[in-house]
């Protein structure tokens, strides 16, 4: 492909920020390395002197061309810890923190009280114990998909339990179950802390943690809550109080370096949450950002992914669960000029088909056109659209621009 593409990245802005054009049938997103500004707030494409991608003779705007599918993520399991069996750590060496999996997570110890907050890591299999003597046990009795490691959180009143990334990386998603502590307190009440539902069960009551995603600069990238129980529902039989490993999906976050965990309960007291703060965490997955740098190649991103299957490829148009993967945050939203080359039909020459998110279309599409050799030597001009977005497209550490295209080669 012959021409340019000139997206403007502010080198001052590190939000994660993906701006794709539409083009409809193929459900993979094109990215492109962020360049110096040269346009604001503008993204500027050319045809060229090659065959472009086409569906019988529907030319489609492209960009350059990556393989589909997404990068291996890395996984943070816990399970290189070496521990006793039955056992845990919990920080009374005084390291303030251990790592796995290219994270690091925060502890705080107390050798005065015995104490602790942030994280811990266990190995504990022990299903029935209540009290403080459950507080390093997952109720789901191993790690995830029934391995030996896990990592327990625990919201004291320091630093919140905090996972730092060894770079900015983009976090797919986690394991998370409650605590033998929590579990049993919420299911019977104890000396601190209410039965949830009270007595007959009726009581709107709730156990939610949440999950704040932090860029490099510190700023937030965004919240996901997920909740450990739940007793709102009007019909008692859904309430529920998880004891299971449950996957949270973390794609909408974007770009993070770091993730911080907080509860909160619908039991409140004068010295803040009765419901003992404790939860469990296991087989966190990521994508470092210079993972998506190199080749280009080398990687691609998934435009539909299906939430029930760890944001993996789906199809629009066969998988009833396939969504808009929410790792773009904006769209093209004005065409500031359209030059397409000559030739192009006038049924493919709606500039405005490259507005807006992607719909999973085959003739949702603008062409820019196509040139034969001739033409190029003959010094005819390509095809050339020049886009605007409502929000600018930022520079962060990964792609910053992606583009959607057809699939199909003529």
């Amino acid at each position: 492909m012959q021409g340019d593409l000139k997206p403007p990245f502010p080198s001052w802005e590190r939000r994660f920020f993906y701006c794709p054009v539409r083009d409809a049938l193929r459900q993979h997103a094109l990215a492109i390395r962020g360049q110096r500004p040269k346009e604001n707030a503008k993204a500027v494409l050319r045809t060229g002197g090659v065959k472009m991608m086409r569906l019988r003779d529907l030319y489609c705007v492209v960009a350059i061309l990556l393989t589909t599918g997404a990068a291996n993520a890395a996984v943070v399991t816990f399970d290189e810890l070496a521990l006793p069996a039955e056992s845990y750590w919990n920080g009374s060496d005084g390291s303030g923190g251990f790592n796995s999996g290219g994270a690091h997570f925060g502890n705080n110890y107390n050798a005065d009280f015995g104490s602790w907050d942030g994280f811990s890591y266990s190995n504990i299999t022990d299903t029935l114990a209540e009290g403080m003597a459950g507080q390093y046990n997952a109720i789901a009795g191993t790690g995830q998909g029934s391995s030996a490691n896990y990592a327990v959180g625990y919201v004291g009143f320091a630093t919140p339990p905090t996972m730092t990334l060894e770079e900015p990386g983009f976090v797919r998603g986690l394991y998370v179950t409650n605590s033998n502590y929590a579990y049993y307190s919420m299911l019977y009440g104890d000396a601190y802390a209410k039965k949830f539902g009270g007595a007959d069960g009726g009581e709107p009551d709730s156990f939610m943690l949440t999950i704040t995603g932090r860029d490099i600069d510190g700023n937030t990238a965004g919240t996901v809550d997920f909740y450990l129980a739940d007793y709102r529902f009007e019909e008692g039989g859904e309430d529920y109080i998880v004891d299971t490993w449950r996957y949270v999906d973390l794609t909408g976050l974007g770009e993070v370096v770091s993730l911080e965990f907080a509860l909160s309960s619908s039991d409140v007291g004068d010295w803040g949450m009765n419901t003992p703060g404790c939860f469990a965490i296991d087989t966190i997955e990521y994508d470092p950002a210079s993972s998506f740098a190199g080749s280009y190649t080398e990687v691609g991103i998934s435009g539909y992914v299906d939430p029930n299957n760890h944001r993996l490829h789906a199809d629009p148009l066969g998988d009833p669960n396939a969504i808009m993967n929410p790792i773009f945050k904006g769209w093209a939203t004005a065409v500031v000029d359209y030059e397409p080359a000559p030739g192009v039909d006038a049924q493919w020459a709606d500039p405005g088909k490259a507005l807006g998110p992607v719909t999973g279309d085959r003739l949702d599409i603008v062409s820019l056109g196509d040139l034969n050799r001739q033409q190029i030597d003959d010094g005819l001009q390509p095809g050339r659209i020049t886009l605007s977005f409502d929000e600018p497209i930022r520079q962060q550490a990964g792609y910053e621009f992606v583009v959607f295209e057809n699939g199909f080669t003529s």
